[in-house]
């Protein structure tokens, strides 16, 4: 359910800036740099915090936090007083959240599977959430053309309050960690620890690089949508939602290409993929139109649900499990910490070179990122003997 509803958010909160408010397009890079701001402050302090404790809870608190912040805007839309300052402190406190809950449910999996299953369960968790990417916009573009942008976010709110409930149902226990016992250990050591890790900060500098095109290409597309090819709520909902299909099949596959393939090479094929599938895209909208735009997001989405599968896997396989919240931490200030900088560049480049070629420098600069794998090309799967080493030496330590 916080899938779908991360997926309404991502149209939704730009079409209240856009429809209701008559936002400038920079305003709506502003509004998508708040929403991941707080990844760059927030992640290590609360990966340390998150070490000493059940994760469970915390993948609720996010839920209910962004459900609740969400509410406020239609509540404002209703009595008169909603204002772009709102909408940004709200995406502020979302990202808050969000930082909360990314951190506490990708270190949460590692204790509910066995780690030969990770890759598997990493997949549909993709699959999942690229299903809720599949289905959000299409239902937010119906919404908001029915009954308004905000009060299309209002229904979102619920949909986290659902995807909370749906949390308290979950039966399997967490197994315990030795970190949970151990209340010392600095924010920091999971920075530190990745630093030595040639092959893991590999990984992390090509998710880095793509986000950092991936916030620049978001915050132009809408308005390219909207504005450039005139399309309408509906019908983008109903584009960014087809072409979020790619991602559900690549959820699912994500398993045995890895196998097939392995690990660095999937990696580095489907980080290579992205960018020629971000510009096909862009070119082709001025052939068949807004719906061309799905055809490009279908490999973009397919190749990145591969690659996010894979790369999650790797980093819970060989990060040690007394570290392994810290690790994502660090990992997440590095990959979204690029987010809002993107978000901005998107903005201002929509605001003065125009959306299209903005989407056309974002897909670019996507391709880009493969370059940091090359090392490993030759390489069936990304090396683990640097990493189970430590982990084995963490482990003897707690024991």
């Amino acid at each position: 359910m916080s899938s779908v509803g991360n997926a309404v958010s991502v149209l939704a909160l730009p079409l209240v800036a856009l429809l209701d408010l008559h936002a400038h397009a920079w305003q709506v890079g502003l509004l998508s740099a708040c929403t991941f701001a707080s990844y760059a402050v927030l992640a290590l302090p609360v990966g340390a915090w998150l070490d000493r404790r059940m994760r469970r809870p915390f993948v609720l608190a996010g839920d209910l936090g962004r459900g609740l912040a969400l509410a406020s805007i239609p509540i404002a839309h209703a009595v008169g007083l909603l204002t772009v300052t709102q909408l940004v402190v709200v995406a502020l406190v979302v990202g808050a959240f969000s930082v909360v809950f990314d951190v506490a449910y990708q270190s949460w999996l590692p204790g509910l599977v066995d780690p030969k299953d990770l890759v598997a369960a990493n997949g549909r968790l993709g699959a999942t959430d690229s299903a809720g990417r599949l289905i959000g916009p299409g239902v937010a573009g119906l919404l908001v053309a029915a009954i308004g942008a905000s009060a299309t976010v209002g229904l979102d709110a619920v949909s986290f309050v659902a995807a909370g409930a749906a949390t308290l149902a979950v039966r399997n226990r967490e197994k315990p960690h030795g970190a949970l016992a151990a209340e010392g250990g600095s924010a920091l050591a999971g920075l530190h620890w990745l630093t030595r890790q040639a092959a893991l900060r590999a990984v992390v500098a090509c998710t880095a690089t793509a986000n950092l095109f991936v916030a620049t290409w978001l915050a132009a597309e809408t308005v390219y949508l909207i504005r450039t090819l005139n399309a309408g709520a509906t019908v983008t909902g109903a584009v960014l939602g087809l072409g979020s299909a790619g991602g559900v099949f690549g959820g699912l596959l994500a398993a045995r290409v890895s196998q097939r393939l392995g690990s660095a090479r999937t990696l580095l094929l489907c980080a290579a993929a992205g960018g020629p599938c971000a510009l096909l895209a862009v070119v082709t909208t001025g052939v068949a139109g807004p719906w061309a735009l799905s055809f490009g997001l279908l490999g973009i989405t397919a190749t990145a649900a591969i690659y996010g599968a894979g790369s999650v896997s790797y980093r819970q396989q060989a990060t040690p499990p007394a570290l392994l919240a810290r690790v994502t931490a660090a990992i997440r200030v590095t990959t979204y910490g690029v987010l809002p900088l993107g978000a901005l560049l998107g903005g201002v480049l929509a605001s003065t070179a125009g959306p299209r070629d903005t989407l056309l420098i974002a897909a670019a600069g996507y391709g880009t990122s493969a370059l940091w794998l090359l090392p490993f090309a030759r390489t069936r799967d990304l090396p683990l003997s640097q990493s189970l080493a430590t982990t084995t030496t963490a482990r003897q330590a707690i024991a």
